[in-house]
């Protein structure tokens, strides 16, 4: 599949999710050309439970980066369904 500008965009964003949260891993993932689908999984049970990520902050902080990113390449005409 080739992908779209935003499409492009949402894997280099999704890929480094585990460089940004060092006890998430990711499994499967597929971009579609209107939504997306991916598997996080959350280890980390070394941590303090306070300390370990939740999927909120995690497709918070990685919608947050999509969008900026596909807005500051000047694509305006982007959005996210809410929730997750």
């Amino acid at each position: 599949m080739v992908l779209s500008d935003c499409g492009t965009i949402v894997d280099e964003c999704w890929r480094l999710i585990p460089d940004h949260y060092k006890t998430v891993g990711l499994g499967v993932f597929a971009i579609m050309p209107d939504h997306f689908h991916g598997i996080i999984i959350i280890g980390g049970s070394g941590e303090r439970p306070e300390l370990r990520p939740t999927i909120g902050n995690i497709i918070g902080s990685f919608k947050s980066a999509v969008t900026n990113k596909i807005h500051t390449s000047g694509i305006r005409d982007f959005g996210w369904q809410h929730l997750f």
